[in-house]
């Protein structure tokens, strides 16, 4: 996780928390609550932000 974050700030530069959504999968176990934040977070823009969103799962494998 560190790594991928360090490497989407040097790819985002200031834009990296406007662009980066980080799930931790052992803090919200259920897959609705992860499904809602995800898809929340897919369908909205962000004014002057340019390129693709990161969406990062960590400790999917706890997912239930």
């Amino acid at each position: 996780t560190s790594t991928i974050l360090a490497v989407a700030r040097r790819i985002y530069g200031e834009e990296h928390r406007k662009q980066i959504l980080e799930l931790n999968a052992s803090n919200d176990r259920g897959t609705d609550v992860i499904r809602e934040q995800i898809k929340q977070f897919a369908e909205t823009r962000t004014l002057f932000s340019k390129g693709f969103k990161l969406i990062i799962l960590d400790e999917a494998d706890m997912m239930t």
